[in-house]
């Protein structure tokens, strides 16, 4: 069982933080270093490297960072020269107490291992926790286009267990979702092979503990409607509105089994659960198939939508 909030948080937010009348006095000096420096300016990107390093590791846990870290992967993307090492970005992210912060971090220790003699996997990196890692997907769903998700008379969409529905040639069953071991976004179109066609995904998963306030966090380019435990969560609908890649939904969650539903375009997407800071949450993987959601879940066009 679930509680959703009508609020919603999204990194795409941390762009507030570039003005500093939006933040704390504080450190509206300091943001000065990230949006307006002497080295940007002077197109000195690696004097401001090594600025914005030093103040990662002064204020690691601090608005400041998160807009430093927002901001350190186009930056910095065609600078040569060494930066922090994935060993330095790894040490700073066991210092952070900031789980939005941290993870940022370990993300970039990732992507500065494979530049190097053994790269670390995702794994390694606790970058899988929270997320469902068992799937199976249902689709496509006959000729039916993904915008017809939005529409409360397009095709009834089947998620009991035993479903089969018109496929593009044939009819199609529940089949595993492949994921790699390092691999952290779903690729629905791998099943259903027609792009933009509405795919269903499915997974189960186990929460030691009841947990709330806390985020589903979702990072997908395309249209997606989210159900939790049979209940319709969130509506991301692109045709209409300009959303960030990744959105946040406030949650409450209880202990025990859940299942998550996805209505997908067949874009990659990335799911996790984290609580009110950050943190990834341990959770269990069940079997996906053992459950299904309701049957003949139709989409409501007043689905309650995903908003900035």
């Amino acid at each position: 069982m679930r509680f959703p909030s009508t609020l919603l948080l999204t990194l795409g937010s941390i762009a507030i933080l570039l003005s500093t009348a939006m933040v704390s006095p504080a450190i509206g000096e300091d943001l000065g270093a990230v949006i307006a420096s002497d080295a940007e300016r002077a197109g000195d990107h690696e004097r401001l490297r090594d600025e914005w390093w030093q103040l990662l590791q002064s204020q690691p846990d601090s608005e400041l960072a998160s807009a430093i870290l927002t901001r350190w992967p186009e930056t910095f993307r065609l600078v040569a020269g060494e930066g922090p090492s994935a060993a330095d970005w790894r040490r700073l992210a066991d210092e952070t107490k900031n789980g939005w912060n941290r993870t940022r971090m370990l993300g970039r220790a990732y992507r500065a291992s494979r530049q190097e003699t053994k790269p670390w996997t995702r794994e390694d990196l606790g970058l899988l926790r929270g997320m469902p890692r068992s799937w199976l997907a249902l689709g496509p769903i006959g000729e039916a286009t993904a915008a017809e998700m939005f529409r409360a008379e397009g095709p009834l969409l089947d998620f009991a267990r035993d479903a089969t529905v018109a496929g593009t040639h044939a009819p199609v069953s529940w089949r595993e979702l492949p994921l790699g071991p390092d691999e952290a976004s779903l690729t629905p179109s791998r099943v259903s092979w027609r792009n933009g066609a509405i795919t269903l995904l499915r997974s189960r998963f186990e929460s030691p503990t009841s947990f709330g306030p806390g985020m589903v966090t979702i990072a997908t380019r395309g249209s997606l409607r989210v159900l939790l435990d049979g209940e319709e969560l969130a509506t991301i609908d692109r045709r209409r509105e300009h959303l960030p890649r990744v959105v946040r939904i406030p949650i409450h969650l209880t202990a025990g089994p859940h299942t998550v539903g996805l209505v997908s375009d067949g874009s990659p997407v990335q799911l996790a659960f984290r609580n009110e800071r950050g943190h990834a949450l341990p959770l269990r993987a069940l079997d996906p198939a053992e459950v299904g959601l309701e049957a003949g879940w139709r989409p409501r066009p007043d689905g309650a939508p995903v908003g900035l």
